[in-house]
C-alpha cells in the first residue's frame, strides 16, 4: 500500500494556534501558555499551567511513582527544529528534559530521544536515549555512531568546562532533527550533536513530549514552545487492525516452527522471528549462546535465558524436522522440542509486538547478520498462550485449533499468511522456496513478511549504488572472508586492543619468540593449522599494532615433529634468529633465520638436538629456553620437580651439540608444590640479579629471583603472577633496544568451549607490561608508554568524596573499551576501588579494589556475567605504606581487564558482560571513607583491525 503525508501537524497548528503569530520565520507555537489544549499525560494531576508554563511537579506529601510524560497530540515529527524554555528546580541532584521520536510504550512509559538534563552533574545536557544505549552524547561532544553501534567522538570545545547557564534559570533550548543527525544548542551555542548511523536503534520519527522525571522534591516548567517542521512525518493508509485481546498487540503468544538445520555447529539464527522494528524482537533462535540449543531470543536477552548449558543439545541432521515452539505467558517463557519441555524460565515483563511488526525466518533480528541453515517446512504464530497439550496435537502443515494468527507452509510456492495477515512477503539473499519448503544457505538468505499497508520496503536493504550493483557476485572465498570479518567486528567479547587471533579458536595460545631483530618487534604464538600446532607469527615498530605474516615454523613431512610447542628466540654467534622449541613426538628442535622478516626459517638437519628420553634419564625434552653467554650456548628445559625429572640445564658450544649439565634450581622453594612443574620458561637478567618467568600448569604464571652460578639457578625469592586459577599463562618476554624487559602472556578464554568453537575465534595476550626489580628484589609492573597512543577523549574528574557503604557514579565515563587512571585517599576504609562494565541497576559489575585489612589487590567477577565466566575473586598481595596514595591503571577491554596497582602489582580477569548497558563506571568505599583526588579516563582507539 502506498503512504500518504501526514497532514496532523499542519492541521493542528493552524486550527488551534492561528491567532498566535511565529515568533521567528517557520515556526509555529504549539502551546498557548494558558490552556493544555494539543498536551495530554496519563495522570494530568501532576501538570498545572503558571506564569505562562507547563509546569510539572513533585512534593514530598505526593512523590510521583514513575516517568511522567506530556505528550504533544499533534502527531508524529521527522524532520524538525523545536525551541522551548525550560527550568528545573526543588532539590539537588533532580533531573528532566524532553523526549522527541519516540513512542508509547504500553505502561505509558516513552522510549526513545531524549534531551536530558541533571542539575546534579558537570555535564547539565546531553543527547539521550531513554530505554535504549542511553547516552548519545554529553555535552561538549559530537559523535558518530556507526552501522555496527560503535561510537566514536570528538570534542566540541566551546561547550567544554564550566556551563556558562544553570538549570534552575530559565534558558533556551534548540533541537535540530534532519535525517539522521541531532543537534542541541543552548541559549544559541552549539552544546552537543550525534549521527546515528546505527539501524538498529535510529529513529526517522516519532513523538514529543516533555519529562516529569522520578526523584525528590521538582519542579520542571515548559514555555514559548514554539516548532518548525522540515519534513513530515508519514503514516500508514489504511491501517489493518492486528485482532487480538491485548489492546491491539501482541503479548502472550506462541511461535511454533517444524526446521531442520543443515549443522549442529552454526551459531545465532532464528527459524522464526517476529520484530517491531523498534529494536525489540522475539524469536525460536538457533545455537547463539550455547552451540545447538534452541533458545528464546530477544533484544538485549530481555527475555532470554542465558545459562543453557545443561539444555539437551540438538541431535537431528539435515533431513530430519523438529518442532519447536516458544509459549510466551504472561511473564513466563516456555520452549517445547517436539511437544515435550524443553526450557522454561521467568521475564520481567513481555514485549509487545502491534501491526507495523516484520516476521522474519533465517535472520535473527532486523540489523542482526547471524542467520539460520537449513529448512523450515512450517512456521506459525498463534495470538495466545498454549498449552502443551494443544501444542502436542501440532502437526506440520495441518490446521489446528485454535487457529494461528499467522501460518506460513511454502507448499508450491506459496509463501504468503495463510491466514491472510502478512500479504507481503519476500525472498532475500538466495533464500528459496523447493520441496515445500523454505530453503537458506546461511549467509544471507531469508524470509521476510509484513502486514498490508506497514511500509514493507523499509524492511529490506537499500539497492546498491550503480558502481557497485554494476559489478559482478564476488567469489565465495572473498564473500566468506568479509562476512566473516563482519562477524568478528560485530562479537560483543572480542577484545579490540589486546591482540586477538585473527580467527579460529587456538587452544593453547602461548606467545613464543619474542625478539626485536632489525628494527621491529616479532612475536610467534601457538595456534593449530588442520589439527597440528604451528607458530603463527605477528611483528611491529611499536608493540601496539601488529602486522600479520604467513605461517613460517610448522611440521613437515621431513621433519620429526609432529607438531611445535613452547620456546623462544635469541641471536646465535653467527647473528642468526635462533629459535628453540620442543617437537612434538620428538623432543627439543632449532630453526635458524637470517632473513629480514623472519619469513624464512631452516630447520636443523640434526634435530632434535636432544630427544625425547627413553629410559631413566634424569631430564626431560620439554620447553626450552635457549641464550647465549660468552662463548657458550645454554639451555633450560622444563620438567616437574616432584616427577624425578625435574628442570635442566643442557649447554653447548655449537647448536648441533648439546650435553646435559645437571638440574637447573640449586634447591626448589618452600611454598612451591610437587606438582608444580616449570613450563613455558623465561630465563633473563634483570638488574644484578636473573629472574625465571614460568608456568606451573595447574597454577598459572610465576616467577623466581635469584642468582646463576656454577651453571646452575640459586633462587632467592618465589612469587606467584596468577593466584585463584591460572587465567595468567604462558609468559614471553623480549629486552626492547631501550633496555626494558617488556612481557607478554596468554589469557585463558573462560567461555565454553562450543562457545569459543561457534563464536570463529579464541585466543587472546595481556598488554604488554614493563617488568623491573624493586627494591626487595621482586616484580614490578608496569604497562608500556606505547599503549598511550591509543587514547583520546580524555575526562577528567577530582575531589569525589565516598562516604562508608557508598558509590558514585561517573556520569561522564563509561564504556567498554576504556583506560582509567585513579588516585585515591583510601583514608580509613576497609576497602576501597573501582567498579566497571556496571548496569544501572548493577545485575553485572566488575570491582576492582584494594582490601586494606588483607592487604590485597582484588578483582571480583562474581557479577561480571548473567552468562559465562567463572564467577571469582583473584586476590594478589599488595600492602600500601602508611600516607601512600592508592595508584590504579584500570584497562577495560570488552571480555578483558587488567588492574596495575602503584606500579608494584597486577592482576587480570575475563569478563563476559550480557547486557548492552553494562559499561558504567563508579567509585566506592567499605568500612570506611575514602576520597578520589582524581580519575582520569580515556577511550582506547582498536589497535586489532577486526
Amino acid at each position: 500500500m502506498k503512504t500518504k503525508l501526514c497532514l496532523a501537524v499542519a492541521l493542528l497548528l493552524n486550527a488551534s494556534l492561528a491567532a498566535s503569530p511565529a515568533d521567528e520565520p517557520g515556526f509555529q507555537p504549539i502551546f498557548d501558555g494558558k490552556s493544555f489544549d494539543g498536551w495530554k499525560a496519563a495522570d494530568m494531576s501532576f501538570w498545572s499551567i503558571e506564569d505562562g508554563a507547563l509546569t510539572a511537579k513533585i512534593t514530598k506529601e505526593r512523590p510521583l511513582p514513575a516517568n511522567l510524560y506530556l505528550i504533544w497530540q499533534g502527531g508524529e515529527l521527522a524532520d524538525f527544529e523545536l525551541k522551548l524554555k525550560s527550568r528545573v528546580f526543588g532539590s539537588p541532584k533532580i533531573n528532566n528534559g524532553f523526549q522527541f521520536r519516540s513512542r508509547e510504550l504500553p505502561n505509558h512509559d516513552l522510549m526513545g530521544y531524549q534531551m536530558d538534563n541533571n542539575t546534579g552533574t558537570p555535564w547539565l545536557v546531553r543527547l539521550y536515549e531513554e530505554h535504549g544505549r542511553h547516552t548519545l552524547a554529553w555535552r561538549g561532544e559530537r559523535t558518530v555512531i556507526d552501522a555496527s553501534g560503535k561510537m566514536t567522538k570528538e570534542p566540541i570545545t566551546e561547550a567544554q568546562g564550566e556551563a556558562a547557564f544553570k538549570l534552575e534559570d530559565w534558558h533556551e533550548y534548540h533541537l535540530i532533527c534532519v535525517g539522521n543527525k541531532l543537534t542541541l544548542k543552548v541559549n544559541g551555542k552549539l552544546m552537543a550533536e550525534t549521527t546515528d548511523n546505527d539501524p538498529v536503534h535510529f529513529a526517522a520519527q516519532g513523538i514529543l513530549a516533555m519529562q516529569l522525571h522520578t526523584g525528590p522534591p521538582t519542579v520542571a516548567q515548559f514555555k514559548d514552545i514554539r516548532l518548525k517542521v522540515l519534513k513530515p512525518a508519514f503514516v500508514k493508509a489504511n491501517p489493518q487492525p492486528t485482532e487480538t485481546k491485548a489492546g491491539g498487540s501482541l503479548a502472550d503468544k506462541t511461535l511454533v516452527a517444524w526446521a531442520a538445520p543443515a549443522n549442529l555447529t552454526q551459531k545465532g539464527g532464528s527459524v522464526l522471528t517476529i520484530d517491531d522494528r523498534q529494536s525489540h524482537f522475539d524469536g525460536i533462535v538457533f545455537g547463539e549462546r550455547a552451540a545447538a540449543r534452541w533458545m528464546a531470543g530477544s533484544d538485549g536477552y530481555r527475555r532470554t535465558q542465558l545459562k543453557q548449558d545443561s539444555w539437551p543439545a540438538e541431535t537431528a541432521d539435515a533431513n530430519t524436522l523438529v518442532q519447536v515452539a516458544i509459549v510466551y505467558r504472561g511473564n513466563e517463557v516456555t520452549v517445547y522440542r517436539d511437544g515435550k519441555e524443553y526450557s522454561c524460565h521467568t521475564i520481567k515483563e513481555p514485549q509487545r509486538f502491534g501491526a507495523d511488526s516484520v516476521v522474519m525466518i533465517g535472520r535473527r533480528h532486523m540489523g542482526n547478520n547471524d542467520f539460520f541453515e537449513g529448512a523450515v517446512a512450517d512456521a506459525r504464530i498463534y495470538d495466545r498462550a498454549l498449552t502443551v497439550e494443544q501444542i502436542a496435537k501440532l502437526k506440520v502443515k495441518a490446521p489446528s485449533e485454535p487457529r494461528p494468527w499467522a501460518w506460513w507452509t511454502f507448499d508450491d510456492l506459496m509463501r504468503a499468511d495463510r491466514m491472510g495477515r502478512f500479504t507481503a512477503t519476500r525472498l532475500e539473499g538466495g533464500a528459496k522456496v523447493a520441496d515445500g519448503r523454505l530453503i537458506l544457505d546461511g549467509k544471507k538468505a531469508e524470509f521476510l513478511a509484513a502486514q498490508a499497508g506497514s511500509g514493507f520496503d523499509s524492511v529490506s536493504p537499500p539497492p546498491m549504488p550503480p558502481s557497485l550493483a554494476s559489478l559482478p557476485k564476488l567469489p565465495d572465498d572473498i564473500a566468506v572472508v568479509r562476512r566473516f570479518r563482519n562477524h568478528l567486528l560485530g562479537d560483543p567479547h572480542r577484545p579490540t586492543y589486546h591482540f586477538v587471533i585473527p580467527e579460529d579458536y587456538a587452544g593453547p595460545f602461548d606467545p613464543n619468540g619474542a625478539i626485536f631483530w632489525r628494527g621491529r618487534y616479532h612475536l610467534f604464538y601457538i595456534y593449530q593449522e588442520n589439527r597440528v600446532h604451528c607458530f603463527g607469527h605477528i611483528s611491529s615498530v611499536d608493540l601496539v599494532h601488529w602486522r600479520q605474516h604467513p605461517t613460517p615454523l610448522f611440521p613437515t613431512d621431513t621433519s620429526p615433529d609432529r607438531g611445535m610447542f613452547s620456546g623462544n628466540c635469541f641471536i646465535n654467534k653467527r647473528g642468526e634468529a635462533t629459535m628453540l622449541f620442543h617437537g612434538v613426538g620428538a623432543g627439543n628442535c632449532i630453526a635458524t633465520s637470517n632473513d629480514d622478516n623472519l619469513d624464512r626459517w631452516t630447520k636443523l638437519p640434526s634435530n632434535p638436538i636432544i630427544p625425547n628420553p627413553k629410559g631413566r634419564e634424569p631430564y626431560a625434552s620439554w620447553d626450552p629456553h635457549g641464550w647465549l653467554e660468552g662463548d657458550t650456548y645454554y639451555g633450560l628445559f622444563g620438567g616437574n620437580p616432584g616427577s624425578g625429572k625435574p628442570p635442566s640445564t643442557f649447554k653447548a658450544t655449537e647448536l648441533d651439540g648439546w650435553r646435559y649439565v645437571g638440574p637447573f634450581l640449586s634447591r626448589e622453594m618452600p611454598d612451591v608444590a610437587a606438582n608444580e612443574d616449570i613450563s613455558c620458561p623465561d630465563f633473563f637478567k634483570l638488574g644484578n640479579k636473573r629472574v625465571l618467568v614460568c608456568i606451573a600448569h595447574n597454577r598459572g604464571n610465576r616467577y623466581y629471583v635469584g642468582e646463576w652460578k656454577n651453571e646452575q639457578f640459586h633462587p632467592e625469592i618465589h612469587e606467584r603472577m596468577s593466584w585463584v586459577d591460572n587465567t595468567y599463562f604462558a609468559p614471553e618476554s623480549l629486552e626492547a633496544p631501550d633496555g626494558r624487559r617488556i612481557l607478554w602472556g596468554w589469557i585463558f578464554d573462560q567461555r565454553s568451549p562450543a562457545t569459543k568453537r561457534a563464536s570463529g575465534w579464541s585466543g587472546e595476550l595481556s598488554l604488554p607490561r614493563v617488568l623491573t626489580l624493586g627494591d626487595d628484589n621482586r616484580l614490578r609492573y608496569q604497562p608500556i608508554e606505547e599503549l598511550k597512543r591509543l587514547r583520546y577523549n580524555e575526562q577528567t574528574q577530582h575531589n569525589i568524596a565516598i562516604a562508608a557503604g557508598k558509590e558514585v557514579v561517573l556520569n561522564k565515563i563509561a564504556g567498554n573499551t576504556i583506560e582509567l587512571e585513579l588516585q585515591i585517599e583510601p583514608q580509613d576504609a576497609k576497602q576501597v576501588g573501582v567498579k566497571v562494565c556496571r548496569s544501572p541497576d548493577r545485575e553485572e559489575e566488575t570491582l576492582l579494589f584494594y582490601d586494606a585489612a588483607e592487604q590485597k589487590l582484588k578483582l571480583d567477577t562474581n557479577k561480571s556475567s548473567l552468562a559465562e565466566g567463572p564467577k571469582k575473586i583473584e586476590a594478589a598481595p599488595f600492602a600500601l605504606k602508611p600516607g601512600e596514595l592508592l595508584t590504579l591503571r584500570v584497562f577495560v577491554d570488552r571480555s578483558v581487564v587488567e588492574v596495575f596497582a602503584n606500579d608494584r602489582q597486577a592482576a587480570l580477569r575475563r569478563i563476559y558482560p550480557c547486557r548492552p548497558d553494562s559499561v558504567g563506571v563508579s567509585v566506592f568505599a567499605n568500612g570506611g571513607a575514602a576520597k578520589v583526588r582524581q580519575v582520569k579516563a580515556w577511550q582506547m582507539a582498536p589497535s586489532n583491525p577486526y
